[in-house]
């Protein structure tokens, strides 16, 4: 999978990618967004909400990327600790409510 086929991709703002293959190669400077998926992999229950909207071949690709992204890029790393502190935006497509999912 690459960065193309994300579904967020035509309105991503993020500077790194876990699914671009120059992911380490790139830069992140103070304030600059986070990818979606990134946010919402670090909060509990990702896994499951992943897997019911339909997601679970994201979760699958970048599961392994979280932690050595967040050691190579300290501003990711601190954004995802902020974001795993929050709750999950991660909803079904269909609906205009947050998802219920702990």
């Amino acid at each position: 999978m690459n960065c193309e086929e994300c579904p967020k991709f035509s309105r991503c703002m993020a500077p790194i990618c876990p699914l671009d293959s120059q992911k380490y190669e790139s830069a992140m400077l103070q304030g600059e967004r986070v990818c979606y998926f990134l946010r919402e992999i670090v909060k509990p229950g990702a896994k499951q909400r992943f897997f019911f909207f339909g997601y679970g071949h994201i979760f699958t690709e970048i599961l392994p990327e979280v932690n050595p992204l967040a050691r190579k890029h300290l501003e990711l790393k601190r954004q995802l600790l902020k974001a795993k502190t929050t709750p999950p935006i991660m909803s079904d497509p269909f609906s205009n409510t947050r998802s219920s999912f702990n």
